[in-house]
């Protein structure tokens, strides 16, 4: 219970210390790499949902680079000089994500301060909720009402606010897994599942790998101040051609820039 309410103090009395929040979104279509065909159906999908304000619900296994398109999504769109907030539903204790996302209000328990809320933060933006599946039911009811009303209503508060975001979600199973076995809420995922996008990794499109490879040289190229021209099609033949997710290959690519020549 102190842990918990060290880490509460530490999320509260300092929100402006949480990087990724905080930041805007980075990326744009023109930095998805890929020419499969399952891919570029994918991008065009994901390119025509930019174009509303609809939910938008991503699923794929971790790191296939669902953050990319939801931010490649929010760039594209109308709401692109507004703010992009992400949040990792799984990487915050469900006995502080209720504040993190609904604000609290002065009082509302211990050391409890008025503090805007996820909704709050990206009001006229978007909100990318990472992980969904891990969101605890009763949040995710509270969720659900946000999303149905447009109002906001602070932990420990009794006013209530109007907010205007976009939520993009992503989860790392099949929705229908979730559903089935009680880790999402059917009211909820057919709100949340009006556009769906799904992420394959990259073992099943294998042709993307050559082209990925070499983005992640030409990246490293540069922070690294390298000329590494490739590697060998044998290399690329087993090891890379093994490599299942997205993040796994940057990883993979890193690991030449610390082998000695």
């Amino acid at each position: 219970h102190d842990q918990i309410l060290d880490l509460r103090h530490q999320i509260y009395e300092s929100p402006s210390k949480d990087k990724k929040n905080a930041s805007s979104a980075r990326y744009h279509f023109s930095d998805l790499i890929g020419k499969s065909e399952t891919f570029l159906h994918t991008v065009s999908f994901a390119k025509k949902a930019s174009r509303t304000s609809s939910p938008v619900l991503i699923s794929g296994p971790t790191g296939t680079g669902k953050e990319l398109f939801a931010q490649s999504i929010h760039n594209a769109g109308a709401r692109r000089n507004r703010l992009f907030i992400a949040q990792n539903c799984a990487a915050v204790p469900n006995e502080l994500m209720e504040g993190i996302m609904f604000g609290t209000a002065r009082g509302a328990f211990t050391g409890a301060i008025d503090r805007a809320g996820l909704f709050e933060q990206a009001n006229g933006g978007t909100l990318f909720l990472d992980e969904l599946n891990s969101l605890d039911l009763f949040l995710q009811a509270k969720l659900l009402r946000v999303l149905q009303d447009g109002i906001v209503r602070r932990v420990g508060g009794t006013q209530e606010q109007q907010v205007d975001v976009r939520i993009i979600t992503a989860m790392n199973i099949d929705p229908k897994e979730a559903l089935d076995k009680g880790l999402l809420r059917s009211d909820l995922f057919y709100r949340l599942n009006v556009v769906n996008l799904y992420l394959p990794p990259l073992v099943q499109r294998k042709e993307d790998i050559p082209l990925l490879t070499y983005h992640f040289i030409d990246t490293f190229n540069h922070i690294f101040g390298m000329k590494i021209t490739g590697i060998t099609p044998a290399e690329m033949g087993t090891d890379c051609m093994r490599i299942g997710l997205r993040n796994q290959l940057q990883r993979f690519v890193s690991s030449y820039y610390y082998v000695p020549s």
